[in-house]
Formats: C-alpha cells, structure tokens, sequence
C-alpha cells in the first residue's frame, strides 16, 4: 500500500475531497466486490449517523454492521469471511455493545478527545477487529475519530506495512489528529481521512493512465517489425540445426565436476557399467565409508 505522492498540504487535500465522486468510481470499477461502493459510502455518510442519533440510547442494528462492514471491505481489501462472520452476531449483543460504546465516546463538550475504551468495546462483537471498530466510532463522532485505512495510515504513520491492533490504532489516531492540526484542517478529521483516501486513490489512477501514455510512446517510436527473413531468422535457423561435428564418446572422457550441486538430476549409472577409472579401491585393512 502507497502513501500520498503530493505534500499533506491542506489546498491539495480540499482539491481531492472535492472529487470524492471521482475517488469513488474509480475504486467501484476496479473489482466487482467494489460495484455498490458509491451507494454504500452515500448511506455510511448521509443516511446512517442521523439513525443512529435518534435512538434512546444510539446504537447500531445488525443489519446496519453488517453493511457498514460491506462497505469497509468494498473501500478496502475484499475479504468474504468477515462478511459471513460479522453476521452471526446477535442482534441483541450488537444493540448492547454499541450503545455502550457510543456512551463511552460521549457526544463532545468536554470530553473533546476520547480514549480507546469504546474501540475495546466494540471489538467485542465477532468480525469487528480495531479498524472496524474505528469505522463505526467515526460514524457517531466523526470529529474525533478516523477510519483507519490503509492508504491513510501509510500516508500518517510511515511506509511500514499498517497492522490492525488496538496499539497501533490508538498511534494511528494520535497521528492523524496531530497531523490534520498542522496541515490547518478545519473539517472534522472523518473527512481529513477521506480526502488522503481520495488523494492516493486519484494519484493511482494518474499513474496508471501516465504508464499507458508512455507504452503508446515507445510503440509508436520503435521501428515496426520486418515480417522478411532477416539476420535473425538466419540466426535463429543456424543455431537450431543439429550440429555436425563428430562427439567424442562419452565414456571415454573423464567426469566434469558440477559446480551447481545438481547431482540429483543425474540418471543412477547403471548396474553394469564399469567403474570409474578414478575411483580408487580402499586401502588393504580399511573399510570404505
């Protein structure tokens, strides 16, 4: 996974946030798994945090986990089985678990920065591991918290592969909000996630479309292929004629020693073979090892 190929500057975050649509489409297009990313991402943003709000206590219904993980794996690395786990959860264990998450986190005032004791309560829901567990807080406080993507936390935390454990999580988000402060960002740190997601994802595609530009190029400026026979069609004839010269019996040559230890390639010599003229017999009185 790459990070950003651009500075974190806060013009060329804003610019990539804007074309967010654009980000989108390219990663719905690049696998079938990925083909409801748009509709997916409308409803975790639009549709969902206002559901969640309006509830006494908030707290999320299984079958809003199981398409909130949809869209992790359809934004991210497709990976069936979380899938397929995320849903035997019982509606009744993801009720309580959230609603106790969604408490621990707090609606803001004071509390302005919470900790990670409602990320440990949401992992306790089978398939909800720390990024997920990330996911679902940035949908109720999207002010303090942050999807942990890959391209976000290559991009915030370093080129080291990210890991998915509470440690590096609460470093990832440390991070990220340390760094969106610096950069001057104003919206809330859900969306600073989303315009490096957007931004990497929009570089890919600028890369991609540069590689095909420059493979047009050299087509175009190599000289086309002569369909006549030429030096190498006689080069090519010449070496695939069996050779003429007379070989020297191989018996009568002594053993080449094979310096790439291939001996196991070799056929067995056969039983009645005679013996190698180098191979001494041992010494009177000695056995042979």
């Amino acid at each position: 996974m790459r990070a950003m190929k651009s500075p974190t500057r806060v013009q060329n975050l804003r610019s990539a946030l804007s074309r967010h649509a654009r980000a989108l489409e390219i990663k719905s297009s690049s696998s079938k798994h990925s083909s409801d990313l748009l509709a997916l991402d409308r409803w975790l943003r639009s549709e969902l945090p206002p559901l969640i709000k309006a509830r006494s206590p908030p707290h999320l219904q299984l079958s809003e986990l199981t398409r909130l993980m949809k869209w992790k794996l359809a934004r991210g690395k497709w990976r069936p089985r979380l899938e397929q786990l995320v849903a035997t959860n019982k509606e009744e264990d993801v009720v309580k678990v959230t609603s106790k998450a969604f408490a621990l986190i707090g609606d803001g005032g004071a509390r302005a920065a919470p900790g990670m004791d409602s990320i440990v309560e949401l992992c306790n829901l089978k398939a909800v591991g720390p990024a997920t567990a990330s996911a679902i807080a940035a949908v109720y406080r999207p002010d303090q918290f942050a999807f942990q993507s890959d391209e976000a936390a290559v991009s915030i935390c370093g080129p080291a592969k990210p890991e998915y454990t509470l440690k590096y999580l609460e470093k990832y988000l440390v991070a990220i909000r340390k760094k969106s402060k610096e950069v001057g960002w104003s919206e809330s740190l859900d969306e600073f996630e989303t315009a490096i997601w957007c931004r990497v994802t929009l570089e890919e595609e600028e890369e991609e479309e540069e590689e095909e530009e420059e493979g047009k190029r050299l087509k175009k400026a190599s000289p086309k292929t002569s369909t006549s026979k030429g030096k190498a069609d006689l080069d090519w004839t010449t070496a695939s004629r069996p050779s003429t010269e007379k070989v020297p019996n191989k018996r009568t040559l002594p053993a080449a020693e094979d310096d790439d230890d291939d001996d196991d390639l070799d056929p067995p010599p056969s039983s009645s073979a005679s013996p190698s003229p180098f191979k001494r017999n041992p010494p009177r009185g000695k056995r042979a090892r």
